[in-house]
C-alpha cells in the first residue's frame, strides 16, 4: 500500500503524536509499504523523533490558518506532490487543530484519495474543556466538517472512541492502542548505567516518571503521593524525566514544602540510551495523568520489565487483568498505597515486569499496529485498488 503521513512537526519534546507518527510510518516502511512523511522543517535547537531510512520525509513551512483556508498553504502543494509521486491509496493524518492538516485533506480531497487520521485524544472531553468556547467554535465551523470527510478515524483507547461517538463521528472510528519499539523490549545492555551516571541516587530504589513536564501529567499527585510513601519509611527516591512544560518549579516547590527535596531528582528529558538505562534501573514506573488516551511510557515501561503504577484516569485497561502494576483512584494516599503495594513485594514487583513484557510483546509492538491498521484500512474502503483505478 502507498502511504502518506502528515503531521505538523516530528520534535521530540512534542511527545506522543510526534512519537506515533514517525513510529508507524518507520513500522509501515519496514513492512513493505510505500511511505512519505510531510512534516515541517526542523529546528536547528530540537532532536526529532527519527521515521527510520526507509520512509521518505518532506517539509513545509507551517503557514498557520488563512493561507489553508484559501488552500494556499505550504503543506498543501508538498502534501499534493507526496501524494502524486506515490499514487497513494490513503492519506494518514495525526492531529486535528494544526492548519496544515486542513491543507493537506483538500489535497487529498482533490484527487478523491481517501484520509484517516489519528486525532491522538484531541476530541476528548477534557482536551475539548481546554479553551472551550475557541475549540467548540472552531469545530462547529471547520472541523466537524474536516473530521466528516475521513474514511477511517483511529482512537488509541475506548475512551477515545466514545468521545468521537458522543460528536456523531461513529461509523468511522476504530480502536487500535500505539505500540513500542521491538528494541524497547530488552534493556539488559543499558542496566546499571543510570546509576553510574547519576550516583546520587546510591543504591536506593527509585521510583521513575518520564514524560513532559506538564500540569496535565499529575505530577503534583505523584511527588505528594511519595512524601506520604517516605513517611512510612520506605526508603526510595523519586526520579522526574523530561522538559518542562510549566510544572517542574510547582514540583520543586511540592518536594521543599513536603520535606522531600533532597530524594527527588529532576534530571532533563532523556531519549534513546539513556531513556532505557532509566527505565532499566527504575523500581517502577508511576504516572497519574488527569487524562491519558494512551500512554506510550506506560507501555515503554511494561517492556523494559518493570511495573507501573497509574491511576484510571490512564485508561489502560490491561494493567490489572493482567497484574501488570497496580491502577489507584486519583489522589496522593491511593497513589502513595499503590507504591506501596509495590514495594512490600519485590519479588512479586519482578514478576509483574515479566508478565509486562510479555503483554507489549503480544499487544503493543509497532508490527501488531501495523497489521490492526491494515486490517481497519480495509475494512474501511481503503485499498491498493484505489492507486490503480487513477490515472
Amino acid at each position: 500500500m502507498r502511504i502518506v503521513h502528515v503531521i505538523d512537526h516530528l520534535r521530540s519534546r512534542g511527545g506522543g503524536p510526534a512519537a506515533v507518527a514517525a513510529n508507524l510510518a518507520r513500522a509501515q516502511a519496514e513492512a513493505g509499504h510505500t511511505v512519505a512523511l510531510c512534516t515541517e522543517h526542523p529546528r536547528a535547537d530540537e532532536p526529532e523523533f527519527s521515521t527510520g531510512r526507509h520512509t521518505d520525509v518532506r517539509r513545509f513551512r507551517n503557514d498557520g490558518l488563512l493561507p489553508a483556508l484559501r488552500g494556499r498553504h505550504d503543506a498543501q502543494g508538498v502534501v499534493a506532490q507526496a501524494l502524486d509521486d506515490l499514487r497513494a491509496d490513503v492519506l494518514h493524518l495525526h492531529g486535528l487543530w494544526e492548519p496544515a492538516l486542513l491543507a493537506a485533506a483538500s489535497a487529498a480531497r482533490q484527487r478523491r484519495i481517501p484520509i484517516a487520521a489519528n486525532t491522538h485524544g484531541m476530541l476528548d472531553e477534557y482536551a475539548m474543556r481546554v479553551k472551550p468556547v475557541k475549540k467548540a467554535i472552531a469545530y462547529q465551523l471547520i472541523y466537524r466538517k474536516h473530521a466528516m470527510s475521513t474514511s477511517l478515524l483511529l482512537a488509541n483507547s475506548q475512551r477515545e472512541a466514545d468521545a468521537m461517538i458522543a460528536r456523531g463521528l461513529g461509523a468511522r472510528v476504530a480502536v487500535i492502542p500505539n505500540g513500542v519499539e521491538l528494541e524497547a523490549l530488552d534493556v539488559e545492555r543499558q542496566r546499571g548505567a543510570f546509576r553510574r551516571a547519576h550516583p546520587e541516587l546510591g543504591e536506593d530504589p527509585y521510583v521513575l516518571f518520564l514524560s513532559r513536564l506538564d500540569p496535565i501529567k499529575g505530577l503534583d499527585i505523584i511527588v505528594r503521593a511519595f512524601a506520604i510513601l517516605h513517611q512510612r519509611g520506605v526508603n526510595a527516591r523519586l526520579v522526574v524525566a523530561g522538559s518542562d512544560w510549566g510544572a517542574e518549579a510547582p514540583l520543586r516547590e511540592a518536594a521543599r514544602s513536603l520535606g522531600v527535596e533532597d530524594r527527588v531528582h529532576l534530571v532533563g528529558p532523556l531519549y534513546g540510551d539513556e531513556k532505557k538505562a532509566a527505565f532499566a534501573d527504575c523500581y517502577c514506573f508511576a504516572l497519574a495523568s488527569i487524562v491519558e488516551t494512551f500512554g506510550i511510557v506506560i507501555a515503554e515501561s511494561l517492556a523494559a520489565g518493570r511495573p507501573v503504577v497509574i491511576t484510571n484516569t490512564c485508561h489502560l485497561d490491561t494493567i490489572e487483568p493482567n497484574r501488570v502494576g497496580v491502577v489507584t483512584e486519583r489522589t496522593p494516599e491511593a497513589f502513595a498505597d499503590g507504591l506501596a503495594s509495590v514495594f512490600a513485594d519485590p519479588a512479586e514487583a519482578d514478576r509483574m515486569g515479566e508478565r509486562g513484557k510479555e503483554l507489549v510483546r503480544t499487544r503493543y509492538t509497532w508490527p501488531a499496529v501495523v497489521q490492526a491498521c491494515d486490517a481497519e484500512y480495509r475494512a474501511h474502503g481503503i485499498t491498493e485498488r484505489n492507486s490503480c483505478s487513477r490515472s
